[in-house]
């Protein structure tokens, strides 16, 4: 049994699905379907009648939200959602986790209208923090370059 934290669950383990790899840095694991995976664990942390702080991050971060998006998306301030991820409350409270639950479910399933929404807001992060400002010079003084 692999004890497979990269989750960032401390509970997962797999009987197979993987192979011990030599790496330049020592041993390493090379997981099979990683993506598949990840969406059998999703399915479980859905199917949880309560949802720990790191269940919640595991959807977060499959869905590509950051902890802004999850706490503009839900209506509470980012705080909020990093106290919930960091276990500073018992758990994600009940609303917040069923909203989390719906949203990944529908994320995951076939023709996803939301999952495809999430898709462009990650993506827009992204490009956001990517942003290149071009300049030049003019008569007038600097303005963006055309």
């Amino acid at each position: 049994m692999y004890h497979y934290t990269d989750s960032g669950l401390d509970y997962i383990h797999l009987a197979n699905g993987y192979d011990v790899v030599e790496t330049p840095y020592g041993e390493g694991v090379a997981i099979h379907d990683l993506e598949g995976l990840h969406a059998v664990i999703g399915r479980c942390i859905t199917d949880r009648p309560v949802m720990s702080g790191d269940e919640f991050r595991f959807l977060r971060i499959e869905l590509g939200l950051s902890q802004v998006d999850v706490a503009n998306l839900f209506g509470v301030g980012e705080s909020a959602v990093r106290n919930w991820e960091k276990g500073r409350t018992k758990h994600a409270p009940d609303p917040s986790a069923n909203l989390m639950r719906g949203l990944y479910l529908e994320s995951i399933s076939e023709d996803s209208k939301l999952g495809e929404i999430l898709k462009r807001v990650s993506q827009l992060n992204r490009d956001i923090h990517h942003l290149e400002i071009n300049l030049e010079e003019t008569e007038d003084g600097w303005k963006l370059a055309a």
